[in-house]
């Protein structure tokens, strides 16, 4: 982008990549609700080594679930 810097878009809402406008509207966001969107966003952090220093990123599997919940639970009361 602008400043050559990677952009790794995750979406932390179940209406997904249909909240995007404008310039960043055709980029592929990956859904924080979505278990194979996750590992794609972890795997990414971490092969740029700023996260992640190439763990696996199935070994974060009930992380995620409870990130789900989380967003879920928030959707639900806001």
């Amino acid at each position: 982008m602008g400043a050559n810097l990677p952009l790794i878009p995750l979406i932390c809402d179940k209406a997904g990549a249909a909240l995007l406008n404008g310039p960043i509207k055709n980029i592929n966001a990956l859904s924080a609700v979505d278990s194979s969107d996750m590992l794609q966003f972890l795997h990414d952090l971490g092969r740029r080594h700023w996260v992640l220093n190439q763990q696996n990123p199935s070994g974060y599997i009930s992380d995620i679930e409870k990130l789900k919940k989380i967003i879920t639970y928030t959707e639900q009361y806001s």
